[in-house]
């Protein structure tokens, strides 16, 4: 991989290096990344293993922010998003977290301006037609098909 890395120990030490390993998968436990970076370290005062925060350089490209609870796994288990195509269908994308923030999360694989569901993606699946239900026709009371209106005639 070779991007390059910044460091921040437990100590608060800051070193920067390059990534030499990424681990594929998360920890289902910790939800957290074995990441291996190499440093110099001419006095060896920093010791192999350590834990740390890093923050991998992933270089400049598209990226969108998102909230963390837009993501969806599709049937392969792939993680993504769920947004509307100009045609008003669902569509996935698969995406990559490449940060997280408080405002949400930032991610790469979109192309372009996308209508992201934010509500209820969980709900709909591919190829479905997406849109606001039909507005109800506005009645009046008096008008013919207006279930409001009592029939005051007394027998």
């Amino acid at each position: 991989m070779s991007a390059p890395a910044s460091a921040v120990l437990l100590s608060g030490q800051s070193l920067s290096g390059r990534v030499r390993y990424v681990s594929r998968d998360a920890d289902p436990q910790t939800r957290t990344y074995h990441v291996e970076v190499a440093v110099a370290n001419p006095s060896m005062s920093v010791r192999s293993g350590l834990s740390a925060t890093v923050k991998i350089s992933a270089g400049a490209g598209p990226a969108h922010q998102v909230p963390v609870s837009s993501l969806v796994l599709d049937a392969a288990g792939r993680q993504g998003v769920r947004y509307v195509l100009p045609t008003n269908q669902v569509a996935f994308a698969p995406v990559t977290v490449i940060e997280e923030d408080p405002g949400g999360v930032w991610v790469s694989g979109l192309a372009g301006p996308v209508r992201i569901i934010t509500v209820g993606q969980s709900y709909v699946a591919e190829g479905q037609r997406f849109g606001s239900p039909p507005r109800a026709k506005r009645r009046r009371p008096g008008d013919k098909d207006d279930d409001r209106t009592l029939d005051r005639r007394r027998d």
